[in-house]
């Protein structure tokens, strides 16, 4: 059997085989995504191992609603008061 041994029925066999090497596989992540997914402590790893670069952005844009949630509430509250800066001035148009 070539040096592998006779596993019996039942046994688990705890060789490394092809299916449970641990391996990796170097993916690019664009600067400024990975500066954010660090400095809001993600696991940029996992999250990539789960979804790939999509779980990765969808994670540090929750983050970032999570951390800002208070200016993006004021910032609506501002706007609902009294308009965009459009609203209130004209539409700018290029020329």
């Amino acid at each position: 059997m070539g040096g592998r041994g006779k596993v019996k029925v039942g046994q688990i066999s705890e060789e490394l085989t092809a299916f449970n090497m641990p391996s990796s596989v170097p993916v690019p992540v664009p600067a400024g995504l990975l500066a954010t997914a660090r400095e809001y402590d993600l696991d940029v790893e996992t999250l990539l191992a789960k979804g790939g670069l999509p779980a990765l952005q969808a994670e540090a844009r929750r983050e970032f609603r999570e951390r800002n949630r208070d200016v993006i509430e004021a910032n609506r509250a501002h706007i609902e008061k009294y308009g965009t800066f459009g609203q209130r001035h004209g539409v700018f148009r290029p020329r």
